[in-house]
């Protein structure tokens, strides 16, 4: 099954079954390329959504900068925060490579603007496991509203 998803505005058409388009968008545009891609693929992203742990072969932790993207005796360990350094370098790759690719930004933008927006409201308020826990609280939606983005190029 090929389901559209966007991932912070990037459009990619993602099979869930092999993380084809995953690995793609590793090899093209992340910064460490593809050698760990199917790795994070199978036992991270796959895991973390549907049994919301991740599997094995992947060691997260965080305050260790200097072992993230390491082979460990764990598996490969990445720092919790230091992926977003490499987001947002492939980010800043994708907008560069569709800067220059008019068939490529012709497909990314169609895509776009055919995405729908989801705002959802919500209130927070103390549970009763607060009363233990002070930062812990349960959230209800108050409302729910969608509207379509469009962008414009030249």
């Amino acid at each position: 099954m090929v389901i559209e998803s966007a991932v912070s505005g990037l459009v990619v058409l993602l099979d869930q079954r092999d993380g084809t388009m995953w690995n793609r968008y590793f090899d093209e545009h992340f910064p460490r390329g593809v050698e760990h891609a199917d790795l994070l693929w199978n036992e991270w992203c796959v895991p973390l959504l549907k049994d919301e742990t991740p599997g094995k072969g992947v060691a997260i932790s965080h305050g260790q900068p200097e072992l993230h993207w390491q082979i460990t005796s764990s598996g490969l360990y990445l720092n919790l925060e230091s992926p977003w350094d490499d987001y947002a370098a492939s980010v800043e790759h994708f907008i560069a490579m569709l800067d220059t690719n008019t068939e490529r930004r012709e497909i990314a933008l169609e895509r776009w603007e055919r995405l729908r927006w989801a705002v959802q409201m919500v209130s927070v308020e103390p549970s009763d496991a607060s009363l233990l826990e002070p930062n812990v609280y349960t959230a209800s939606a108050a409302s729910v509203s969608t509207s379509a983005s469009t962008l414009k190029h030249t």
